[in-house]
């Protein structure tokens, strides 16, 4: 007797499969059917568009992320040298100043923003090695070794990046 009623139990479980699988899918699910398809393509793109903003606006470059933080100083491509506090960012980079000064127009400036064109135009940014304390140089002794031998890692996640780098520029 318990078989039978363990049969009339399976044979229920699967009538009643069979019947909500006439019943129309969830609203999340019906993306995923190939008549939303058009739908799920363009929440592919604009999740990627999404992501590919963050990822620019957090990147910063490799060697100014190095020296950021420093005092360091930017020679335009007028040659005009500006020292100061340096702060990286993925546009460009801004100099802090100890003290706000006075321009020749009358304004009080305590910083200098350069942009990512401006940067690129300009002679170089240098971050001088004479004015950092012995952990500051012993950091900066390490940051060039690590840059100029990298290990392993260092070396395989370079290879990734610059992989990434081709693919982004060819699209």
């Amino acid at each position: 007797m318990h078989i039978l009623d363990l049969r009339q139990f399976l044979y229920s479980i699967v009538a009643t499969a069979d019947a909500s699988t006439d019943d129309a899918p969830s609203w999340f699910w019906s993306f995923f059917d190939f008549t939303n398809l058009f739908w799920l393509t363009i929440l592919v793109v604009f999740a990627a568009a999404i992501l590919g903003v963050i990822f620019s606006y957090r990147s910063r470059d490799g060697c100014l992320k190095r020296i950021s933080g420093f005092n360091a100083t930017f020679i335009s491509s007028t040659s005009n040298a500006h020292w100061g506090h340096l702060n990286v960012f993925s546009q460009g980079i801004e100099l802090t100043w100890d003290r706000p000064h006075l321009t020749n127009a009358g304004l009080i400036k305590s910083s200098l923003l350069v942009s990512e064109d401006e940067l690129t135009a300009g002679r170089g940014v240098v971050r001088a090695v004479v004015g950092l304390t012995e952990r500051g140089r012993l950091l900066r002794r390490k940051q060039i070794a690590q840059s100029t031998n990298p290990g392993i890692i260092r070396r395989t996640r370079r290879r990734i990046y610059c992989f990434l780098g081709s693919i982004r520029d060819a699209i």
